[in-house]
């Protein structure tokens, strides 16, 4: 009887790890588009406005940065759509961005894994995890030198560092540009 217990507790598990990884949501599948949108907020907190969009849209992946005063929300074109309209709505919206072009989880589980070191800019290393964990399901770590490494599929990595980027949370290269 306990081996049948570990096995089926063995499945379970794995079945709520790749819904974690591979999020699909009610009317969507995994490869539909995801775009990714970053709302600059003004005139309404940012748990005031997670809470609307989580209630009202059902968005399930999303992050805030404080320091950019700012949401980011990874959703199908439709739902994304309704959150802006939803914030606009109340004037809460300063700027919004797309720092990427869509993605689409669909055959990633076959793509090669990367690794990347993320450098960054002051004390924000907890919020860079949570973005990379909400958004994109990258397991992310920090290390002692203001970094963050993460393994994921290459496509994932590049718009992870492109939103990192627009939310000015990358450390800027000593060196780099025109001299």
């Amino acid at each position: 009887m306990r081996p049948f217990r570990i096995v089926c507790l063995s499945l379970i598990s794995a079945g709520m790890l790749c819904a974690s990884v591979f999020p699909t949501h009610a009317g969507s599948s995994a490869d539909e588009p995801r775009i990714t949108r970053v709302f600059y907020l003004q005139g309404m907190e940012r748990l005031e406005a997670l809470t609307l969009l989580r209630s009202q849209v059902q968005v399930r992946q999303i992050a805030e940065v404080a320091s950019a005063n700012a949401l980011v929300v990874t959703e199908v074109d439709q739902k994304i759509q309704r959150s802006e309209s939803l914030l606009r709505e109340r004037d809460a919206v300063a700027r919004s961005v797309d720092p990427h072009p869509p993605l689409t989880f669909r055959g990633e589980p076959d793509a090669a894994m990367d690794t990347r070191v993320f450098q960054i800019e002051g004390p924000e290393t907890r919020a860079v995890i949570t973005v990379l964990r909400a958004i994109y399901q990258i397991p992310a770590e920090s290390t002692d030198d203001n970094s963050v490494t993460a393994t994921a599929p290459a496509a994932r990595l590049d718009a992870a560092e492109a939103l990192l980027k627009e939310l000015e949370l990358l450390a800027k290269v000593k060196g780099a540009g025109v001299e």
